[in-house]
C-alpha cells in the first residue's frame, strides 16, 4: 500500500513539474518595441495643401463647389530627366 502511495506521489510530482515547465513559467516577458512591432495610427494626419491660385492650373480640378489639388502635378516642374 505504501509503495503505491509513494509511486502515485512521485508520478503526480513529475507531472506537475512537466506541466509547469510546459506552460512557460520560465519564459521571459518581451517588450513589443524590442520586437519591432509596427505601430498603426488610425487617425489620419492632415497635410498642407497649396492654394489653388498659387500653383499650375493643370494641377487643379474643380467639380461644383469642390476644388482638388493634385500634389504630384503641383510639385512637378515639367522638366524631363
Amino acid at each position: 500500500m505504501t509503495n503505491i502511495r509513494k509511486l502515485t506521489a512521485v508520478t503526480l510530482a513529475v507531472l506537475l513539474c512537466t506541466a509547469l515547465a510546459g506552460c512557460g513559467c520560465g519564459k521571459k516577458k518581451t517588450d513589443p518595441a524590442s520586437e519591432q512591432v509596427l505601430k498603426i495610427s488610425i487617425t489620419p494626419e492632415p497635410s498642407p495643401t497649396p492654394a489653388p491660385e498659387e500653383i499650375d492650373p493643370e494641377a487643379v480640378v474643380t467639380n461644383g463647389n469642390l476644388t482638388m489639388v493634385n500634389s504630384y502635378l503641383a510639385e512637378d516642374t515639367g522638366e524631363e530627366q
